[in-house]
């Protein structure tokens, strides 16, 4: 009796491991492969006349790695629908799935490090994908052109090719700044700046729908207009190491309502913000010295300013018909206020005013409707201040000496 169980246990042992054995074999039948040149790795090279619809990489074959998806492996394969890919492959090749109309999910491998040009270009059916931190290099119209709404790349990438995402109707990009220049932008909502590590902030000007940006702290300059004409932009978070923000940066962005430039901000360039005619506060950073008077030109519609403790001159014509503003606040190394700075500003109420004020240019007053001036010092301070011509409204004026900020 106990051979015959013995008999039994090992014939059903050796059944499982021949189906094992057919179903490993029927798997590996699926792939062509090519060894390299060194010998020492697969490279999967295309398929039999047979593929179903979902299939996975195998991770070896014949006792060797497969660590390489060769160029137009899988081209125009339609109807695949689901690759995963074992870790040990390194390489996706050019083309490699490009045209695979129905390919709806990919399963990256975790050790993968470049995927070459067009590799899974016209893909329209793929929606999103998750990128391992292995990636290195994107090639260029890796993904163009396909139905992709979401993309998460890691900083590891430090090269991404030229239209990498071109033609995709991505609403949400987490990237790094050198990505900025490789995706579509005509449905884009939101992107996140993850690092500076593979190259400057490309432009997203003319993102219409774009409402919200965020910088990585180690993003320190935003260059000239590259998120100029972002119409639907509301909320830009700053890095904390942000350095520079030149000219036009931000021009025409007409939803923003609110910023606050971050103590790091040294320098703001001209027009960085002309125009965006949605701007109501104003708060800028100790640490700017110096402010134009196109900086804002066009903000119309700017209720409340803080120049911080940097900047020494406000300009002349600075706020030259700016007729919602009500208050502004100078910081304390404001040493002159130029001609016509406040001239016609209809709702000017309130101003703070440091003893560092030296002058007051002509007519920098001149049509305001100001109410009341918080001083820090005394009212013999302030008669040390010289005064430009035809700043009557002065004399209107309730004055606050004194005053601690």
């Amino acid at each position: 009796m106990k051979k015959y169980i013995r008999y039994v246990v090992l014939l059903f042992v050796g059944i499982i491991f021949l189906l094992s054995s057919c179903n490993n074999e029927k798997k590996e039948d699926l792939f062509k492969y090519e060894l390299s040149s060194d010998g020492s790795y697969w490279l999967i090279s295309g398929y039999t006349s047979y593929l179903p619809n979902e299939i996975t990489i195998p991770s070896s074959f014949r006792g060797k790695p497969v660590k390489e998806i060769k160029c137009k492996a899988f081209l125009d394969c339609q109807n695949l629908v689901e690759v995963e890919i074992s870790d040990s492959v390194e390489t996706i090749g050019k083309e490699s799935f490009n045209g695979c109309l129905s390919l709806e999910n990919i399963v990256f491998s975790k050790n993968v490090k470049t995927i070459e040009s067009y590799a899974f270009s016209g893909d329209i059916s793929l929606k999103t994908i998750n990128l391992p931190d292995s990636l290195e290099t994107i090639g260029m119209y890796a993904f163009s052109n396909c139905g992709l709404t979401e993309i998460n790349i890691s900083s590891s990438v430090t090269s991404i090719g030229i239209d990498a995402f071109e033609g995709n109707p991505i609403v949400y990009a987490n990237i790094p700044a050198g990505a900025t220049t490789s995706i579509g932008k005509s449905e884009l909502k939101e992107v996140i700046i993850n690092s500076s590590k593979n190259g400057e902030i490309g432009s997203l000007s003319n993102a219409t729908k774009l409402e919200k940006v965020v910088l990585s702290n180690d993003i320190d300059t935003i260059y000239s207009s590259t998120f100029s004409n972002c119409t639907s932009l509301k909320q830009i978070i700053f890095s904390n190491k942000l350095k520079l923000i030149q000219g036009a940066a931000f021009s025409n962005c007409t939803s923003l309502e609110e910023i606050t430039i971050p103590d790091s901000v040294e320098s703001i360039g001209n027009y960085a913000f002309s125009n965006c005619t949605g701007l109501k506060n104003i708060y800028i950073s100790n640490n700017v010295t110096s402010l134009s008077a196109g900086t804002f030109e066009g903000c119309t519609n700017l209720e409340n300013f803080s120049f911080g403790n940097g900047v020494k001159v406000v300009d002349n014509d600075f706020f030259n018909g700016y007729e919602n503003l009500t208050n502004v606040e100078l910081g304390n190394s404001v040493e002159s206020i130029g001609d016509y700075s406040f001239a016609g500003c209809k709702k000017l109420k309130t101003i703070t005013i440091y003893k560092s004020l030296k002058t007051i240019g002509d007519l920098a007053f001149g049509g305001s409707t100001l109410t009341d001036i918080y001083y820090e010092g005394s009212e013999s301070d302030w008669s040390k201040i010289t005064i430009g011509l035809y700043n009557q409204q002065l004399n209107n004026v309730t004055f606050h000496y004194n005053c601690r900020f």
